[in-house]
Order: structure tokens, then sequence, then C-alpha cells
């Protein structure tokens, strides 16, 4: 669950149309409209998590945040859907429902998967519906695209997104230590530590 309280503003004068912000939003709140070399961003906020990822990307501070005049609170209960279900939808995954998905919205595996269960079929309809996807993006976007996969299968059309993320081959236990210990935030490490564990109890 995440509290949204910031709004996104456009300063229309400093904008180019260099469309990174579009492509970089994880919701597809951003959308660039006019001709190609005029077109400006326009921000559905009902849309928005507060990723700031637009601010981070303009060339040209033309993205500003601005307090919202109430805040929204973003997320899915896990109690929202049949517990067996999303147990199940989580095992097929290959993910604990108690795992943490995404650091940066305290997003677990089980908000993830109740969201998918409700309805969201996309990366960005996941994001929308659990406030993942609103930080940094290095660690929740192969539980979220895992989650998707192993709900819709060859369903799942990612052709539409324009959100860059890791592929969602990768798999914790494959991380190596240099790369682990490069990202001491993520705490990998203890998280290798507890998959491990878990593998030598399953045995």
């Amino acid at each position: 669950m995440k509290l949204v309280k910031q709004a996104i503003e456009v300063i229309e004068d400093n904008c180019t149309g260099c469309y990174r912000c579009e492509r970089a939003c994880p919701t597809a709140a951003i959308t660039m409209v006019g001709p190609r070399r005029e077109a400006l961003a326009v921000v559905d906020n009902d849309s928005c998590i507060s990723c700031f990822r637009c601010i981070d990307v303009c060339p040209d501070d033309a993205m500003l945040a601005v307090e919202r005049d109430e805040p929204r609170k973003v997320g899915t209960s896990a109690r929202s859907v049949d517990p067996t279900e999303l147990n199940a939808l989580c095992e097929k995954a290959g993910l604990d429902p108690g795992q943490m998905g995404c650091l940066c919205s305290s997003t677990k595996i089980r908000e993830m998967a109740a969201a998918v269960l409700r309805g969201a079929s996309t990366f960005e309809e996941l994001a929308l519906a659990t406030g993942a996807a609103s930080g940094c993006l290095l660690y929740c976007g192969v539980p979220m695209q895992r989650v998707l996969r192993a709900h819709l299968g060859d369903r799942l059309d990612e052709s539409g997104s324009k959100v860059r993320r890791y592929d969602s081959t990768q798999v914790l236990l494959e991380i190596d230590e240099a790369a682990a210990d490069a990202y001491p935030l993520f705490a990998l490490r203890r998280e290798q530590a507890a998959a491990r564990a878990k593998q030598e109890e399953k045995r």
C-alpha cells in the first residue's frame, strides 16, 4: 500500500516534446499530445503513483511535483481474493507470498498476486493497482512479470509497453556476489540466504 501525496504538473513553456517522460512512466500516466516535433506532455494524475521518474529523465525541467489536495491510497489487499488461489498463483510464479516484491513501495508478492487475480493484466495495470515500480525499478520488475506470466501465460502481451525493465528470467540465486554487493540497499545476500534455507527445508 502506498500513499500518493504528490501530483505532477507540466511546465508547458519548458517542454520540448522529447518523449522521455512518456517512456519512463510505469503506469502509462503520461501521453504526448500534438504533432511529433511540437508534442507536449499531458499527465493523468489519477494514474500517477508519484515515482518521479518523469522528473528524473526530463532534460528541460518541465515536470514539477506539487502537493495533492487529498492524498490517494494505492494498493490491493491480499484479503480481497481467495487465499487458495493466491497461494497457488505465487507457487506457480515460484515466489513466496510474504516476500517483498517492491522495496520502494513495500509491496509484497501477495499484493501483486491479488491485483493480478483481480484483473491487472499488464505491467502498467499492476503498478497502478499496487504502487509497485514507484521507485528504483531495479528489483520489482522481475517478480511483477513472473506473477503476470504465471497467471496469463501466452496471453500476456507486453508489445505495447513503453517501460524498460530487466528480463523476468533472472533468478535471485543466480545473481553473483559482485552484483549483490553493489546494491546493499536490496539486501540480496540476505534474500539469497533465505531462499537457500527454504530450498533445504523442502529436501
